[in-house]
């Protein structure tokens, strides 16, 4: 069943979606499509968007950790490997619109050199990113074109908009793996009618899953990247590439010494059970690796649906973000005055031991942030001359009715 909600009390209209979201005691799932549509895209990719997002769910219902379980990945570091990243994408475009299957010998080719400019972990992070970001593309653009053909258009003209030089970096991290994992998905159809079970049931990822319709020696690979690099116009379209990356390392490693000489007592908002980051509009992202990130002057209030956690903030200068840990990490002024259940604490007086102090209530203000807690438990933990503060990650919804709702 589909509502439409008048009234956007959830603030829908600055994420893409949000699940969990209580309507008459089962969990629902809330899509924002105004706004994509604001944004001047095709409905054929609203209507993609929303089923790869409801395919995430199917997926974590569904799908063994083994195949989506990633660590991180610093490819985008290393300038051959994004430049060859670029040739392979190549290759599965004329893939798509050639069905000729010497094409994707040649990404798989490219795809097995690469492999030896990386750490096991970061080609582990594609391939897993590949099986659930590919498959949930790989559905929604079926859902949303059943035409292979015009789907394909879809999927490229997407795909190049996605992938400029000048966001490669997003692209290298997540983009892209939509389009690779979904071509991927496309060209088993045709190779294997029970790809799709033995993704799920038995966890041969879809990548090596196409090696094992293709294998290949060393010799092959060889002589097939070499022809590749001459068919797809290696030099001309990997140039812009690595200038972007060029540039892009320079600024960043200016920015991560800022960060590390800035003053400050390290605050660590440890995981929340609601998204109080996400929504919030900054300047400029910097990534250390895929797992770790440095945010340049972050503004704007973020809370709970509940209320019981608000975070705002207000041009905070730098903060860094892990994903796996869902953790961020600012840097508040040493003479920040902090309460406790409404006791009120010099920083530096709760610096002096490490300790943990458990809280119903908790307030700080500082000129770049205020956290303020109610009515949840949680804890602020002294460790080392950094502080965590953490909350239960109960999820407290609002229950709304299927009456509030237009059907």
């Amino acid at each position: 069943l589909s509502y439409y909600l008048a009234q956007d009390e959830y603030q829908i209209d600055r994420i893409p979606f949000s699940f969990g979201n209580m309507i008459d005691g089962q969990s629902a799932f809330i899509f924002n499509l105004d706004t994509l549509f604001k944004v001047n895209v095709s409905v054929d990719e609203v209507v993609h968007v929303l089923f790869h997002e409801r395919f995430h769910m199917f997926q974590m219902n569904n799908f063994p950790a083994a195949i989506w379980g990633w660590k991180k990945t610093d490819g985008f570091n290393k300038i051959e490997n994004v430049k060859l990243t670029v040739l392979e994408d190549s290759a599965l475009m004329r893939y798509l619109e050639t069905r000729n299957a010497e094409h994707l010998k040649n990404y798989l080719a490219i795809s097995s050199y690469r492999k030896t400019l990386n750490d096991p972990d970061s080609y582990d992070y594609e391939m897993k990113k590949e099986n659930i970001e590919g498959t949930a593309d790989y559905y929604g653009w079926k859902m949303a074109i059943n035409n292979l053909d015009f789907r394909v258009k879809a999927m490229i003209e997407n795909y190049k908009k996605q992938c400029t030089p000048d966001r490669i970096i997003n692209c290298l991290i997540q983009h892209r793996y939509y389009f690779t994992g979904n071509v991927g998905a496309i060209a088993l159809d045709q190779l294997d009618n029970q790809w799709k079970e033995k993704l799920v049931q038995k966890s041969q990822f879809i990548r090596n899953q196409l090696f094992d319709h293709f294998p290949m020696g060393l010799a092959e690979i060889t002589q097939r990247v070499t022809l590749a690099k001459k068919e797809y116009h290696y030099n001309e379209i990997s140039k812009p590439v690595a200038q972007a990356i060029q540039s892009y390392v320079a600024s960043r490693d200016k920015v991560l010494k800022q960060w590390n000489a800035m003053d400050g007592i390290p605050f660590v908002i440890a995981r929340r059970p609601c998204n109080l980051y996400g929504v919030i509009p900054y300047r400029e992202r910097y990534y250390l690796n895929s797992d770790t990130w440095l945010q340049i002057d972050y503004n704007g209030p973020s809370q709970c649906a509940d209320g019981s956690i608000v975070v705002n903030y207000t041009h905070m200068p730098l903060m860094q973000e892990t994903e796996h840990n869902a953790e961020i990490v600012v840097k508040i002024p040493r003479d920040s005055v902090i309460e406790i259940n409404h006791a009120a604490f010099s920083a530096i007086e709760l610096l002096a031991h490490d300790k943990n102090y458990s809280f119903k209530d908790f307030y700080l203000k500082t000129p770049t942030i205020e956290i303020a807690v109610k009515n949840r438990a949680g804890e602020l933990k002294i460790i080392d001359g950094k502080m965590e503060l953490v909350t239960d990650n109960e999820i407290h919804f609002l229950n709304r009715k299927k009456s509030d709702f237009y059907g």
